[in-house]
């Protein structure tokens, strides 16, 4: 092996030479930690075939190629794994995490020599340069990159290690693990939900580790001590769990510590792991709607338990449930035609006591009975089918069968109901210009054929898709209730030229069926239907109360929890239970001023997420901290802004139109915000946790939705 071209991947390492990155690998290996083998083309290499190329994307020379090839026989059989280690990445206080590039699943030589050349570039990627200049590092020289080669691992569970929890800050004694079966791809860039472990330092992990992980706590913890040497000082660190044991693929330092806006954010309860609702309730649940979840945890054959804390809505599978044994989405999409049926006569009868003014207790039952089949039949099946699904895009995405940047195309087509319906009318609306203004100012729009068509069309949507609301809470009004914001939406839409989704006609797309039924979004529509039926029955009540002057108007109902407005609904004059209910009024926790003043996390470095695809964009930000009530006034500031909000749901198309981009706390590849963005043609970096803590409204961000990378910028 030529020692000049490639080195050996053993401690001590030089970071001028081998980067941060290769050199405390190789030096928690020396301390004891398992590491897959190596070798290290060093960052002079580079230099050289940067100049050499004089200009040109750098290429590897024939005798870099040659001792490649003999470096590769040394290490062992395929796969191998070749990834940057340059001198700007993994640094204290500067990880560049996601900044540069790996390229897993590599079977041969001439894989690898390619696999070296898009790292080279990758270096000198727009996004290098944002960061640089973002973090005050504008002036520096370009990186120095040294590539790192290692055998690739097969993992049992695979996750990240914090040896301090960053939540707690650098002295925390208690350690945060996240862990998914399979390699690390599905937890470092947000495929799927994590299970978290926490660790404290005698070796005891709340909940358990998984039984087949082959690791105890005290394993973990001792790795910690050793990262912490390596990193001198608290350390992130990727790992593996193979059937030999814990390997370690990446130590850096935490670079960033700060308390996430959600007071609880793990549940733990006998052994269970409760797991926060963020993507379809990110904030706290009005007080009538907690205490309506309380009510239907006690139905024992639901398949998950629910509980709220601090008004944050929490799940976990019910034990013996048969959660262990899933139903597959070809299944699920088999037996959907006759469970949608067995839905709706349930929905039928709930709608029927509604519309005959029964008594809340009996539509309370009604509504209890259909959430039971509506949980068995079609909630937790398709929970289960998009977290199938993501692991599908998860292994072809690691296995290297799709780039990030393939996303769009490969996922394209898949539509959700409402933005088909509302883009369709929008394009409409775009050939009649005369017909935008009259959208757009709120005046009648029926004055001629083509207006007529549209307020049917409008009307159609509003009839068969109304119920949805932009969080799942009876306490939000629905879509139906803000038909003027229907119409500005629609206006928007055309004015930005958007068009209904085309179908794919890529081969490559990822199960296009499966992937349509998991958007369709039937299921959240009959859920929709049921939770708004309970909203106006909870106003007629609170019409009576506030008529008895018990309340000063109808939507004060809401922040009552259900049994003291049973009681009140139920007593006798003269019974104790006729009192004024304003004193049992509790407050809505009001997030609306998060993301605008102040941020829990002040460093500049980039926030990661899960990109869905569309390039690279630079805006101002409009954060908006919650959803519920806030769409229809801020619809109209959404134009040429990057959204910065924690999830979204379909209806919450009408802050989109006319957006630059959109960032999410919550949500994966398949999620509604995904889904939304790719219909749109958005660019769309989700799941990255922090970003209503993190960003302000108006400040510059770029970001690169191929990549899943957000900077702000000033």
């Amino acid at each position: 092996m030529s020692h000049r071209l490639v080195d050996q991947f053993v401690h001590p390492l030089d970071p001028d030479r081998h980067g941060s990155k290769a050199t405390r690998l190789a030096q928690v290996a020396h301390l004891g930690a398992r590491v897959p083998p190596g070798l290290v083309i060093p960052a002079p290499v580079h230099t050289a075939a940067l100049q050499k190329a004089a200009g040109a994307p750098p290429r590897v020379s024939r005798e870099l190629a040659g001792a490649l090839q003999e470096g590769l026989a040394a290490l062992g059989p395929a796969p191998w794994v070749v990834r940057t280690s340059a001198s700007t990445e993994d640094l204290p206080g500067a990880s560049a995490a996601g900044l540069f590039r790996s390229e897993l699943g590599l079977r041969d030589a001439a894989g690898v020599v390619a696999a070296v050349q898009r790292c080279w570039r990758a270096a000198h990627a727009e996004r290098v340069s944002v960061y640089l200049g973002a973090s005050g590092r504008g002036d520096a020289p370009l990186p120095a990159v040294a590539i790192l080669v290692q055998r690739q691992v097969q993992a049992r569970w695979a996750g990240v290690l914090f040896t301090r929890d960053p939540r707690q800050g650098p002295d925390a004694e208690q350690l945060r693990c996240e862990l998914v079966r399979g390699n690390t791809t599905a937890v470092t860039a947000g495929l799927l939900d994590p299970v978290t472990h926490l660790l404290d330092r005698s070796g005891h992990s709340r909940p358990p580790l998984p039984a087949d992980a082959g690791v105890s706590a005290p394993d973990l913890v001792a790795l910690a001590g050793l990262a912490e040497q390596a990193a001198a000082g608290p350390a992130d660190v990727e790992l593996a769990l193979t059937d030999t044991g814990i390997v370690v693929l990446q130590v850096r330092p935490i670079t960033a510590y700060g308390h996430h806006r959600n007071p609880a954010q793990e549940l733990r309860d006998g052994g269970l792991d409760w797991r926060w609702d963020a993507e379809h309730n990110p904030a706290p649940l009005s007080p009538l709607h907690a205490s309506l979840v309380q009510r239907l945890d006690r139905l024992p054959t639901l398949p998950f338990r629910m509980r709220c804390v601090g008004g944050f809505l929490y799940t976990t599978p019910r034990p013996g449930s048969g959660a262990s044994s899933p139903e597959s989405p070809e299944q699920i999409q088999g037996a959907w035609p006759n469970r949608r049926k067995t839905l709706e006569k349930r929905l039928a009868t709930l709608e029927h006591l509604a519309a005959a003014d029964a008594p809340l207790t009996a539509l309370l039952t009604a509504f209890e009975e259909f959430y039971e089949r509506y949980a068995a039949l079609a909630g937790a099946p398709f929970a289960s089918s998009h977290r199938h699904l993501a692991a599908r895009l998860d292994n072809a995405l690691a296995r290297g069968h799709m780039t990030r940047e393939q996303l769009p195309e490969a996922l394209g087509g898949v539509a959700t109901p409402l933005t088909t319906a509302l883009t369709t009318l929008a394009a409409q609306a775009a050939a009649h210009p005369g017909l935008v203004d009259r959208l757009t100012e709120g005046r009648d729009v029926s004055t001629d054929t083509q207006g007529t068509a549209l307020e049917s069309g409008l009307a159609a949507v509003i009839r068969r898709l109304g119920a949805l609301p932009p969080v799942w809470d009876v306490a939000v009004p629905t879509l139906g209730e803000s038909p003027a914001a229907l119409r500005r939406t629609v206006a928007a839409l055309a004015k930005s030229g958007a068009r209904p989704a085309a179908p794919p006609d890529s081969p490559d797309s990822i199960a296009p069926d499966l992937l349509n039924l998991a958007a369709d979004e039937e299921d959240d529509l009959l859920f929709a239907r049921g939770l708004a039926t309970l909203r106006h029955a909870f106003l007629r009540a609170g019409s009576l109360l506030a008529g008895s002057g018990r309340l000063d108007r109808p939507e004060q109902v809401f922040r009552l929890a259900l049994r003291p407005l049973l009681e009140a609904l139920d007593a006798e004059p003269g019974s104790g239970h006729t009192a004024d209910l304003r004193p049992l009024l509790a407050p809505i926790t009001d997030l609306s001023s998060e993301g605008s003043t102040g941020r829990a996390f002040p460093d500049r470095g980039p926030l990661r997420g899960h990109g869905s695809g569309g390039g690279t964009v630079k805006a101002r930000a409009l954060v908006i901290s919650r959803l519920d009530g806030q769409a229809e006034d801020l619809a109209g500031k959404a134009r040429g802004r990057i959204i910065v909000c924690p999830s979204l749901l379909p209806s919450t198309v009408v802050l989109l139109a006319g957006a630059s981009g959109i960032i999410t706390d919550h949500g994966g590849l398949l999620s509604h915000g995904a889904i939304l963005a790719r219909e749109l043609g958005l660019p769309a970096v989700l799941g990255t946790l922090h970003a209503t803590a993190h960003l302000a409204t108006d400040d510059l961000l770029w970001m690169d939705a191929d990549q899943g990378l957000v900077i702000r910028l000033l």
